[in-house]
């Protein structure tokens, strides 16, 4: 497991599991994130959201999670916390959703953060169709039984290719119109304990902005195949403890990388996967030469990227010094 800022790129904390332990393990997701919050710089600590995939869906983590936040006390700037978490589509979300009207669907968000077109069951999709999200948490009847504050949104999508859909779960002998809604559709839904619609906010924009939120958890896959890159997926010994040191080697190499990033790229090198940046700047064939008291590293005039390389080079020598 790992924790990745979203806003650097960088891996907060991360831990090598034996391959027994548990998806949705609360204990080592509290402790992680613990590590994890304790490495954000102080100023930067006191507003985060905390989002996962469905394994974070458990009662003692989301608890946790909410315990955490606390009001703003003297020179105590307070704490806040949210969460987003995938939510089982089980059968509790399956009967709420089949109760939902027609009209209770709003439109996500496209990619430019506009509403987008939602799509329909008898037209085809397209690039420029959306699926739709609605808040089921009032047909929650179990919900009480989570921390305070807690809501569910459902969200329903189109799927780009003719696929036999699955039965919505829960639905049992439900009216065959009710099935027929829900047939075509591919479900999924989220929970968090973000402020609801206030009484001068439009429930569904709400609802659309949460959900767009929600999608960008997506982006840690990414982060997760360039940690691949680096050496995540080639574990060297049959000594756990060996692997460990391997694992936190390999985020410290993540880490490097964000920094080389934020700190010295530009253009295409400032979003490059790590395998492109070795391709182009780690492996480059230069040559260390030494003479009149000096170094030098000469890079080949025919490299493509040579000049991409002295500009970060320019970049990190102009960096101040700490004090």
């Amino acid at each position: 497991m790992a924790v990745i800022c979203d806003n650097t790129g960088e891996c907060l904390a991360e831990q090598l599991r034996g391959g027994t332990a548990g998806a949705n393990d609360a204990d080592d997701h509290i402790a992680l994130l613990t590590r994890a919050i304790a490495q954000i710089p102080e100023p930067w600590r006191h507003n985060l959201l905390i989002t996962a995939d469905g394994a974070g869906a458990t009662h003692k983590l989301l608890a946790w999670i909410a315990s955490l936040n606390r009001e703003p006390r003297g020179d105590d700037p307070g704490m806040r916390v949210e969460y987003s978490v995938g939510w089982p589509a089980d059968k509790h979300t399956g009967r709420a959703i089949a109760k939902l009207p027609a009209d209770a669907w709003t439109a996500m968000l496209a990619a430019d953060g506009q509403p987008g077109i939602p799509a329909t069951l008898d037209a085809d999709s397209g690039p420029d169709t959306v699926g739709e999200v609605a808040d089921i948490t009032v047909l929650l009847p179990h919900l009480h039984t989570w921390p305070q504050g807690q809501q569910v949104f459902a969200r329903r999508v189109k799927p780009l290719r003719d696929t036999t859909p699955k039965p919505l779960p829960g639905t049992g002998q439900l009216a065959l119109d009710l099935q027929q809604q829900a047939a075509g559709w591919r479900y999924e839904a989220f929970a968090t304990n973000s402020p609801a619609a206030g009484p001068r906010e439009d429930a569904g924009e709400v609802a659309a902005c949460l959900d767009g939120r929600h999608r960008v958890h997506a982006r840690v896959e990414d982060h997760f195949k360039e940690g691949n890159t680096t050496g995540a997926d080639r574990l060297p010994s049959q000594s756990f403890a060996t692997n460990t040191t391997w694992y936190r080697t390999h985020a410290i190499a993540c880490d490097l990388i964000a920094w080389l990033q934020l700190l010295a790229c530009d253009g295409h090198q400032a979003r490059a996967e790590p395998a492109t940046l070795q391709y182009q700047v780690f492996h480059t064939p230069a040559t260390l030469t030494r003479g009149g008291r000096q170094r030098r590293l000469n890079f080949p005039a025919h490299w493509p990227w040579t000049h991409h390389i002295q500009a970060i080079f320019t970049r990190l020598l102009a960096i101040p010094a700490p004090t």
